[in-house]
């Protein structure tokens, strides 16, 4: 999981701060930034939740959050369930034949109906415990991996334990993957 996000600014940009991932009121809440007049980001509440089209209170507190944004405002979205991912080109075939879909947001096609109508500049996901990033509709939806890897019994679907390091500077988002010396003493790794 994402634990901070470090917004980093080139020269008279206005953007050096860091920007702390902290718990919503409600459960599942993004957290986005967006531009002050002095330009520099700043924390913003959004509700997209990972079931956006789901349930419609839910639907409405995020239309309603993205909505209450400035206009221009530059936002990064953070949803748990992955909205757009490539896992299903390369996780084994056996885990698709499941009762519910755990690999990406069922109707992430809506998802992005409503966020293309926004300054969204990335997406963070989560969930799969792999690292990906995919550039979509010029917005990166960035797949942060796992602290734990595969359970902490070695790398999963070829992502070590590890974590991800994201970068805001103006309209560009980074991200680096890291990994940190964990090493299993009963490793299992999951393959591709």
């Amino acid at each position: 999981m994402l634990a901070a996000a470090q917004a980093v600014g080139g020269a008279g940009d206005g953007i050096d701060q860091r920007a702390q991932a902290e718990a919503g009121e409600r459960d599942g809440d993004v957290l986005g930034w967006r531009g002050g007049a002095d330009g520099d980001l700043q924390p913003a509440r959004a509700a997209l939740r990972d079931h956006l089209a789901g349930a419609g209170d839910q639907r409405q507190l995020a239309l309603g959050d993205l909505a209450a944004q400035p206009k221009g405002a530059r936002i990064v979205a953070v949803t748990h369930i992955p909205l757009v991912t490539a896992m299903q080109c390369y996780e084994p075939e056996s885990w698709l034949d499941t009762p519910h879909n755990w690999t990406f947001v069922v109707n992430g096609r809506d998802v992005l109906r409503v966020l293309r109508d926004h300054d969204v500049l990335a997406v963070l996901q989560a969930h799969s415990h792999v690292y990906e990033r995919i550039e979509l509709n010029g917005m990166s939806f960035i797949t942060t991996g796992a602290v734990a890897g595969a359970d902490w019994r070695g790398s999963f679907l070829g992502t070590p334990e590890g974590y991800t390091e994201i970068a805001v500077s103006g309209r560009t988002v980074t991200s680096c993957y890291r990994t940190y010396g964990f090493s299993s003493v009963a490793r299992q790794d999951v393959p591709i």
